[in-house]
């Protein structure tokens, strides 16, 4: 029941949430660390006993695509890949700012992916966290 609602939800299967976590070189208590949802969380998501939230659906799949944002949350979280998904030929082309300041308690982690590909004049980026 539970898969078939996140297939209508459009969120990743259990399978996908697997595949995606060995991809990054995480064991379950690793990606709970990283991605957060409890000690717990990747096994009852993979077992597609529970669907995860939208935003960690989202999450999952920013860090499967972009390997700066991956590494930006496993530093924050002091949690060790296994492997380094970093293959810095696939994002070349991208650059990645990250604020992460603690000057204000109110001020949330601002992460923004920049196409070369714009005008130097006009840069375009996409707030990805909010």
């Amino acid at each position: 029941m539970v898969a078939f609602k996140k297939q209508v939800d459009g969120l990743l299967s259990g399978a996908e949430v697997r595949a995606l976590r060995e991809k990054l070189g995480l064991s379950q208590a690793d990606a709970a660390k990283v991605f957060g949802g409890g000690p717990v969380a990747f096994s009852k998501y993979e077992s597609d006993d529970v669907a995860q939230s939208e935003a960690m659906d989202k999450l999952l799949r920013l860090a499967a695509e972009i390997p700066a944002a991956f590494e930006v949350l496993a530093q924050r979280m002091d949690a060790a890949p296994v492997v380094s998904p970093v293959d810095w030929e696939e994002v070349r082309g991208w650059s990645v700012e990250v604020d992460i300041s603690a000057e204000s308690s109110t001020k949330r982690p601002q992460l923004r992916v920049v196409s070369s590909s714009t005008s130097m004049d006009e840069p375009r980026w996409r707030n990805i966290a909010a």
